[in-house]
């Protein structure tokens, strides 16, 4: 990342970084408040910035819904992907795809690959 576009993220507000996040996955604000057991008003109120920092819960699940990293979504600083416990940069992909497939998705997957959970 280069650092005028890291400057750029630490100048957004929370809401813009959870915008940019949204719309950087390829997501709706519905498919993330469902991600998130919220509702999509509540999604709307962090993106505009009507609503105060999101609690704990709502971070965390935003974080994990959007797979980046909790501290980039309050600061602006640091990579906004969460850190993937591989350094090979195949695995990283794997788990990042994973990780953005809905429940079914990762069911067939899994089925697929004969792996029983």
């Amino acid at each position: 990342m280069t650092k005028a576009k890291a400057n750029l993220f630490v100048s957004m507000s929370i809401g813009q970084r959870i915008k940019w996040l949204i719309d950087h996955r390829g997501y709706t604000q519905v498919e993330v408040a469902e991600k998130c057991s919220v509702t999509q008003a509540a999604i709307s109120n962090l993106t505009t910035d009507n609503s105060r920092k999101p609690n704990a819960f709502t971070l965390l699940a935003l974080a994990n819904a959007l797979d980046a990293d909790p501290s980039w979504i309050l600061t602006g600083e640091g990579p906004y992907e969460k850190r993937l416990p591989s350094d090979r940069p195949d695995e990283a992909a794997l788990l990042r795809k994973y990780r953005s497939m809905d429940e079914q998705a990762r069911a067939g997957l899994l089925n697929l690959l004969g792996i029983k959970v």
